[in-house]
């Protein structure tokens, strides 16, 4: 079911209209991480960034779907000592 509905997700997408703009990494990982720690049983998630990072120009919905997806596969496939 997790397959299809990531599915059905990247099919809307489709009908997304981009917009680039220049994004803070700090502050938008910031909150994703604070937003699945609170829906997470994983004891702890932190991520860890450069501070001098370049800013990316992206579309930031869809810079934020790939993130959630890196950090929730992190967390889905992390060991519980970690």
């Amino acid at each position: 079911s997790e397959l299809i509905a990531a599915m059905h997700k990247f099919a809307r997408l489709g009908q997304h209209a981009m917009k680039f703009e220049s994004l803070d990494h700090q502050r938008m990982l910031a909150a994703l991480v604070e937003q699945l720690a609170s829906a997470s049983t994983h004891p702890a998630i932190r991520v860890d960034m450069a501070a001098d990072m370049p800013r990316p120009f992206v579309d930031a919905t869809l810079w934020q779907i790939l993130w959630i997806n890196l950090i929730e596969n992190a967390i889905k496939y992390s060991s519980e000592r970690e």
